[in-house]
């Protein structure tokens, strides 16, 4: 038994319909003042959850990482973070946010890793103008921008999807899947997904 029978109701659940927001907000870079997406569809701020999962405990948020939304979708629930900046720069980032990301998750809602490796969908968005195509997608940085236009011939043309910068071995270890897109792919993945939660209060 998997999938849709053991999802759970994120409206069971304070941490997250109380912090709730469009993907849009979410997205947002304060550093910047750049937004990822311009989406209105709902999801859970998780960073909002943490610093709130880290007050009940006396804690700042600080002691942990978080990624950025979380988000019901279909049969599956995602993890989505969004990073405006290069993001060969920030992978070891978002390793410690898979690891606190879920650690936070699973206390909540009573889950487990195998809950999140059946489950769970792990989608990092970023901006192609400021990361460079990997020559070989788990190892090398190459400087050419025209990888980001060979990229996406090949995504548009295999069945094979690209996972950018090694991040495909978390897929089935701690993810049922794990994407890497660009901001244009990433409008076209909520686009096309029919079931996308739209309305939670």
């Amino acid at each position: 038994m998997k999938g849709m029978e053991f999802m759970i109701n994120i409206n069971a659940y304070p941490y997250f319909v109380e912090n709730m927001d469009t993907l849009k907000n979410i997205s947002y870079d304060s550093n910047n003042s750049e937004y990822m997406t311009d989406s209105q569809i709902k999801a859970v701020s998780f960073d909002e959850v943490k610093k709130k999962y880290a007050a009940a405990l006396n804690r700042s948020f600080k002691c942990a990482k978080s990624f950025d939304g979380f988000l019901q979708k279909d049969k599956l629930e995602c993890f989505i973070e969004f990073k405006n900046g290069n993001l060969k720069n920030e992978i070891r980032s978002i390793r410690e946010k898979i690891r606190d990301s879920l650690l936070i998750f699973c206390d909540i809602a009573s889950k487990t890793i195998s809950y999140t490796r059946e489950n769970v969908i792990l989608i990092v968005v970023y901006n192609e103008l400021n990361t460079k195509m990997p020559r070989d997608p788990k190892r090398k940085i190459c400087e050419s921008e025209s990888m980001g236009l060979i990229r996406d011939f090949m995504f548009d043309k295999s069945e094979s999807e690209i996972i950018l910068f090694n991040l495909d071995k978390y897929e089935k270890f701690y993810f049922k899947e794990v994407h890497t897109y660009t901001k244009d792919q990433f409008e076209n993945y909520i686009n096309n997904s029919a079931s996308i939660v739209r309305n939670m209060p």
